[in-house]
């Protein structure tokens, strides 16, 4: 309930600042959707992204299996490893551009197009934990999906992995 707040006042405030610009990213029917869920949400101060894997962790540590605290198989883990890591990529940093920038022999840069090694440079690693853990909340909670189903997919071995 506190995120979907969060969403509509975002998405409202993108609407206020690209319609100043003549452009509307949304049709009056969605907009009164969100308005109408601005009044009547109850407005809570939703944690930050850390503080909220910290409480994920807190709260699902010993109720899910696999989640362990303190490390890379935590929503924790999956922040500092994933999110933190890889986020240098997508704003303006130096460990964004060294990605597309070469150093060559003469002192010169060479600044050519993105070749990444997703293995190397990409969050793609940690992806497969993240949507697993997600699951097997989702299956605690709800009771939907099974949990061993769950927990068998992502026990499989991959094809030539054996």
């Amino acid at each position: 309930m506190h995120f979907q707040r969060d969403d509509a006042k975002a998405r409202l405030a993108i609407e206020q600042k690209t319609s100043e610009l003549g452009v509307h990213m949304m049709d009056e029917a969605t907009k009164s959707d969100l308005e109408r869920q601005m009044r009547e949400l109850p407005d809570v101060q939703v944690p930050p992204l850390e503080r909220r894997a910290v409480l994920a962790d807190d709260h699902w540590s010993g109720l899910i299996p696999g989640l362990q605290k303190g490390t890379a198989a935590s929503f924790g883990g999956i922040y500092t490893l994933a999110f933190r890591r890889f986020s240098a990529y997508e704003h303006a940093s130096r460990m964004g551009l060294n990605a597309v920038v070469d150093d060559l022999p003469n002192g010169a840069k060479l600044v050519h197009a993105e070749v990444l090694d997703f293995a190397e440079h990409g969050p793609f690693g940690q992806a497969p934990l993240l949507l697993g853990l997600s699951l097997l909340i989702v299956a605690k909670r709800f009771e939907w999906p099974d949990m061993e189903s769950v927990l068998q997919v992502f026990s499989e071995t991959a094809p030539g992995d054996a």
